[in-house]
């Protein structure tokens, strides 16, 4: 028989949090995380329009 795993011991480890040092997001990163909401952002709007005017001419149509 096996001796059971302590919970403890199966958590995930994240290897940075062990040397002590929390590494900072760079401007860099700040940058492509800005650029990354922009873009959703954007295609979340475009695609809301590609779904609302069809809709407001079907609408006006039937009236």
């Amino acid at each position: 028989m096996s001796a059971p795993v302590m919970p403890e011991l199966m958590k995930e480890v994240d290897m940075r949090s062990m040397s002590g040092v929390i590494a900072q997001p760079g401007p860099r990163q700040a940058w492509l995380r800005r650029l990354g909401l922009g873009g959703f952002m954007f295609f979340l709007a475009k695609g809301l329009l590609w779904l609302t005017v069809p809709a407001m001419l079907a609408v006006a149509g039937l009236e």
